[in-house]
């Protein structure tokens, strides 16, 4: 369970930044500790994922922990942004159809949304595919595979979530306040995002959780 993906915590946290107007039940995931009750349920990707994380803990080094965690760690930021991008979209098609005098606005602050944050996802995942192509500690299959049972484990806990988006008038406009607000604030978040090259001899694990470590 340490190292499940941050993919849907990120993508929680990150509904709460941009106020997806939504039902009780997802809302309460913003708290830390329901959180991490609701990831602890039965899932039955986590096994494997808790599996597969221990035999790579063991089997690499610290440079090449410390290279793979970056990989992964901006894979779960991208995952999470995508996540929300399809939840903010699911929320404005509700509000659409809930206020029809609002859906032409709604539509059109949605689109400017993605048209956005779109190609910054592109960008991030095309740096993605070259930092796993260059690095030589595992075959790049297997880094993609790791992050596709990351990537499980986290779908479906997401399909768990009851997300029933509220569709009052009041919700609708602060979903688009909410996309004034942070438009700038995901885009230069994603753009942040940086994989170092890595190194066999960066042996230090600065910043990275204890988690992470090699295991003795």
């Amino acid at each position: 369970m340490r190292i499940v993906s941050a993919l849907l915590l990120s993508a929680v946290m990150l509904s709460g930044v941009l106020a997806v107007p939504s039902t009780a039940s997802a809302q309460e995931l913003n708290k830390p500790e329901a959180a991490k009750k609701f990831m602890e349920a039965e899932n039955p990707h986590l096994k494997k994922l808790n599996t597969r994380t221990d035999e790579l803990t063991k089997k690499l080094g610290e440079a090449e922990l410390k290279n793979l965690f970056y990989i992964r760690e901006a894979f779960g930021t991208v995952r999470a942004v995508a996540v929300v991008q399809r939840d903010v979209g699911a929320a404005v098609k509700s509000c659409g159809k809930a206020n029809p005098d609002m859906k032409e606005t709604m539509d059109a602050r949605f689109k400017e949304w993605s048209d956005s944050v779109g190609p910054v996802i592109k960008d991030r995942e095309i740096m993605m595919d070259q930092a796993i192509t260059a690095q030589s500690y595992m075959k790049p299959k297997e880094v993609r595979d790791y992050l596709k049972l990351i990537q499980q484990t986290a779908e479906y806990a997401d399909k768990s979530i009851e997300k029933n988006y509220a569709t009052a008038k009041e919700d609708c406009e602060s979903l688009m306040k909410s996309m004034d607000r942070t438009q700038e604030v995901v885009t230069e978040l994603l753009a942040d995002l940086k994989i170092p090259a890595y190194d066999p001899k960066d042996d230090k694990f600065e910043g990275v959780p204890e988690n992470y470590k090699k295991a003795e």
